[in-house]
């Protein structure tokens, strides 16, 4: 049986945690399928590892260096979002 657009969506959806993309359906389906579709293989779960915190500015490197299989998301001031993957 065939998936409909609400169900494909709706399984992308868990795989993203945090603020960033909050209503932000389509974005979160194509960094989904560009990423699977690189890495020739499903994403079977994803892990929020580091989100900024304003009264604790650690350097977010001691959290994410030497990770794999890595997403990262920042919302700048002005509302974009940058994005990269390792």
């Amino acid at each position: 049986m065939a998936q409909t657009a609400t169900q494909n969506i709706k399984r992308y959806l868990q795989f993203f945690t945090g603020e960033i993309l909050e209503g932000e359906e389509f974005d979160k389906e194509y960094l989904t399928e560009v990423i699977q579709s690189r890495l020739q293989s499903r994403i079977l779960s994803t892990k929020l590892i580091y989100r900024y915190d304003t009264l604790n500015k650690v350097n977010f490197h001691k959290y994410i260096d030497g990770k794999e299989n890595l997403v990262v998301l920042v919302k700048l001031t002005n509302e974009y979002t940058l994005g990269a993957w390792t």
